[in-house]
């Protein structure tokens, strides 16, 4: 049996988009791929997800506090990044993954 650290999540929300089912039920994935990846992955014990509204798109940023990230590792794609990825190229929608204090998703999905 693996012990996993615990993980706060703290959610802020600030839009008023009105996302179709198919739309809520792949941000749902996105974030729950993040959520195991920061678990499984990395020794955070917060992460942040926002999204925020913008003219043109809807902006999913998902930050962990996470420290031991090691550049010099190889960082390819596992699943949850492949996940992440397709579910991005279905809407053509920019995806980032990186780490600044911290390891980052952030997507633009466009309205």
């Amino acid at each position: 049996r693996e012990e996993f650290a615990t993980l706060m999540i703290n959610f802020d929300l600030h839009t008023e988009t009105e996302f179709k089912y198919n739309q809520k039920k792949d941000i749902l994935s996105i974030i729950r791929e993040a959520i195991i990846n920061s678990i499984k992955h990395s020794n955070s014990t917060q992460m942040n997800i926002i999204l925020q509204e913008f003219p043109e798109h809807n902006k999913l940023l998902i930050k962990d506090n996470s420290t031991d990230y090691d550049e010099n590792q190889d960082h390819s794609e596992g699943m949850g990044k492949t996940i992440i990825r397709q579910i991005a190229n279905k809407y053509n929608a920019p995806i980032l993954f990186y780490y600044q204090n911290g390891y980052i998703v952030q997507m633009n999905l466009p309205k």
